[in-house]
């Protein structure tokens, strides 16, 4: 038997879907300490949390999330569709009643969940508008070796790092400020910006540092790629960010990089790694979005939806 809950979930009952970093308590209190509520879809019987969704509400308007990459719904395979459209039916006349006028939900790329197609089209149906869609890649994770999944330039540009002795490293996080230097300084040369601070990056891996890990590409000791990656989930990892110096665009050490990246996440269990999402100023930007399908990615859109509520 299902049932709604407005509110922490009843103790004893256990997600049954993977989790999001991103909407977890710990990373929650980092985008706001204040102004949250959730919904959850409940098997009472077998004390399940079947579906969640977590807002930020402020002057009438509810987030979700408030600051991060995303947050939106979390979903079991077990629920059916009428179910959920009657839970996200009903978290509309809950956030009524807390004088909420209008709903903007950011969700994962499509690729995240085998239950995504089910939250996108139930949002649509209910008439809820996409505001905003992002142009992401996402790599799919086995024992197939990327060289055997990404077009034959990279593989010849893999091959001439290779040959030019790139090293891939793992780092350690006391290496944070290195790394967003660097990475800094990659973006400074395309007329780009980082999107988080030093300060605030290194606060929110001080929050959760199990779920940040820094990895670098060496050549003759010179670091010359660098990426900031999160564990978003016990099996998708996602680069949140990726540089390289114009200078060595011949050998392209991400290039070297990802394919060395992705040897990791086959070796630990991971079965999605997300190259990000490709925009430029809110437009995509096309050549990094075919630098990832030629990497092996595929495309997969990410979508924000708004709806305002009828009093």
């Amino acid at each position: 038997m299902t049932e709604f809950c407005s509110g922490p979930a009843p103790k004893g009952f256990k997600p049954g879907y993977e989790s999001f970093l991103f909407n977890t308590e710990a990373h929650r209190l980092l985008q706001s300490k204040t102004g949250w509520t959730e919904f959850h879809l409940l098997d009472s019987g077998k004390k399940k949390i079947l579906s969640s969704i977590f807002f930020n509400i402020k002057g009438g308007i509810a987030v979700s999330p408030l600051r991060a990459p995303f947050g939106s719904f979390e979903m079991s395979e077990q629920v059916q569709a009428k179910e959920f459209y009657d839970f996200v039916f009903w978290i509309e006349g809950q956030l009524r009643k807390t004088k909420v006028i209008q709903v903007e939900i950011l969700c994962p790329p499509e690729l995240y969940m085998p239950t995504q197609p089910l939250i996108t089209s139930t949002l649509v149906s209910q008439g809820y508008a996409v505001i905003q869609a992002e142009p992401g890649c996402c790599i799919s994770v086995n024992a197939i070796p990327l060289t055997r999944k990404m077009r034959p330039n990279k593989k010849r540009v893999l091959w001439q790092g290779q040959k030019a002795g790139l090293v891939y490293k793992k780092l350690p996080l006391i290496n944070l400020k290195e790394i967003y230097f660097f990475l800094e300084a990659c973006r400074k040369e395309k007329g780009q910006t980082l999107s988080m601070t030093l300060t605030g990056l290194g606060k929110t891996i001080e929050a959760i540092p199990k779920s940040f890990f820094l990895v670098g590409v060496y050549l003759q000791d010179q670091l010359i790629a660098a990426s900031v990656c999160i564990r978003v989930s016990q099996s998708i990892v996602y680069t949140f960010y990726l540089g390289h110096f114009h200078q060595y665009d011949k050998i392209s050490p991400v290039v070297f990089l990802i394919n060395s990246l992705y040897d990791w996440c086959s070796r630990h269990g991971i079965a999605l790694l997300d190259l990000g999402t490709s925009t430029l100023d809110g437009k995509p930007n096309f050549s990094l979005l075919d630098f990832k399908l030629r990497m092996g990615g595929t495309l997969t859109p990410k979508y924000r939806f708004q709806k305002t509520l009828n009093p």
